[in-house]
């Protein structure tokens, strides 16, 4: 089951990477005279060791006789994408290597997601594509549940009330994640541009029946309210002694939803996303406790009651300097900022 957590995150991290370095790419200013015949005699030679490096990781697969080889061949990327993710692709190819043999014979697994903005599920996708085992993946909205009525009518309305939850991460009504997952889907980049502009002109947008089948075939959807939230930290902890954030109790929650209406479903595999000790007040208050003093206070209240230990990085905070004291309002930022860059040290 690790293997699968990380998996997902390897390539969340090699999605971000990628995009990143397309992006420096294009705004490379263009050089000119001999700089530029060497630079492209360098350019080449990359080329032939991404290219190299490349067949060798298709060849391990297909040597394999993995079910990964399908999909690692069809995984294509030029020059400007190559060598920014070749060092993660290398070390995730094993991992995806290692879940995709290892199962290949058994069930596919269903990923419970908590999402807002649809990033952490489309990095789910992506491996799904690559080859992992992956069945359907069931997206699991807060109170704001914008994702979950669109992955069931194929109707986007961002024109809705905005809840501020105890799952703060989810708490967003234009995933722009999105976008990237319906050009997958569709293929046309007029279709998904025509979509965005009636999103940010009218607030909404549907899409044709055809790509609403897919998103069905390949998603589920549920959502849970705070209420729901804190009763889900509450049970897991009494059933199981694991203490969850808030973020993974929605998709606890969604993910018996999800078993409730599909009684013969695949395994489950729940992403947990998130430290509970980042949110120790709703936490405490799920498993019955009244949250009392501030953050750190009751984080140390929380450690005390489950015993969970409490992650370095955050014990630490308390004896930190504070750097940033600043208050603005929104009208105020470019002032700010304009002010602040002028500075060499602030």
């Amino acid at each position: 089951m690790k293997r699968y957590l990380i998996l997902l995150f390897v390539l969340t991290l090699m999605l971000l990477t990628a995009c990143s370095f397309r992006q420096a790419n294009a705004e490379e200013p263009d050089k000119s005279g001999s700089d530029v015949q060497q630079g492209e005699t360098s350019k080449e030679q990359e080329q032939e060791t991404d290219s190299a490096a490349l067949s060798a990781l298709r060849q391990e697969a297909a040597g394999a006789n993995c079910p990964c080889a399908i999909a690692c061949p069809n995984f294509e990327t030029d020059e400007t994408t190559f060598p920014a993710i070749r060092d993660a692709l290398r070390e995730a190819y094993p991992v995806l290597e290692d879940a995709v043999c290892v199962d290949a014979g058994g069930e596919e697994y269903y990923v419970i997601v908590p999402t807002g903005n649809f990033g952490d599920i489309l990095a789910g996708y992506f491996a799904r594509e690559m080859g992992l085992p992956v069945g359907r993946l069931v997206c699991a909205s807060n109170a704001n549940n914008v994702l979950t009525d669109f992955l069931r009518t194929g109707h986007y309305d961002r024109r809705r009330p905005f809840y501020q939850t105890v799952s703060p991460s989810m708490d967003i009504l234009v995933s722009s994640n999105l976008e990237r997952l319906l050009y997958l889907l569709s293929g046309d980049d007029r279709l998904v541009a025509g979509l965005m502009e009636k999103l940010s002109a009218c607030g909404s947008y549907d899409v044709p029946e055809e790509m609403l089948a897919k998103l069905k075939e390949l998603f589920w959807a549920g959502f849970c309210d705070d209420e729901g939230t804190k009763a889900a930290i509450g049970k897991v902890w009494r059933d199981y002694h694991y203490l969850c954030d808030t973020h993974t109790a929605v998709a606890w929650d969604v993910a018996q939803q999800y078993k409730r209406e599909n009684p013969n479903h695949n395994p489950v595999v729940i992403l947990s996303t998130a430290s509970p000790y980042k949110f120790p007040a709703a936490v405490l208050e799920g498993i019955g406790e009244t949250a009392r003093g501030d953050e750190f206070a009751v984080m140390e209240q929380l450690h005390a009651v489950t015993g969970v230990p409490v992650p370095k990085n955050l014990a630490g905070l308390r004896e930190r300097e504070v750097l940033h004291r600043d208050v603005i309002a929104p009208e105020e930022m470019l002032s700010y900022v304009l002010e602040k860059a002028g500075k060499k040290n602030w």
